[in-house]
């Protein structure tokens, strides 16, 4: 990749009492090249863990609006007091996009 990407995330959230986060949101591209990708990440107290990579033409295809959830427990990464997730796009020129909706996090 060339290196083209944008980085959106949320403020920080104290998660440490539960031990399941769902991520959900709604995921459409446009002139997103095969191969490229869109990670969802998670602040687990001290750096960002990659919980999902979500590729194009795998994961999602361009123009076609799809709903995702990525479901992480706390086995998998430590849930931190200052929880943020975040989203990064890898594409391989600045014309290909990814369009986030609806953007919801829970816990249980």
């Amino acid at each position: 990749h060339s290196g083209n990407s944008w980085t959106g995330y949320s403020s920080g959230r104290d998660i440490t009492a539960y031990s399941e986060l769902k991520i959900e949101f709604w995921l459409n591209s446009d002139d997103m090249a095969n191969g490229d990708y869109l990670d969802v990440k998670v602040y687990d107290g001290s750096s960002y863990q990659t919980v999902a990579s979500l590729v194009a033409g795998t994961d999602f295809t361009n123009g076609d609006l799809t709903s995702k959830t990525i479901t992480v427990t706390d086995a998998q990464i430590n849930f931190a007091s200052n929880m943020k997730v975040l989203f990064e796009c890898e594409a391989t020129s600045n014309d290909e996009r990814v369009y986030l909706d609806d953007i919801k996090a829970s816990v249980k």
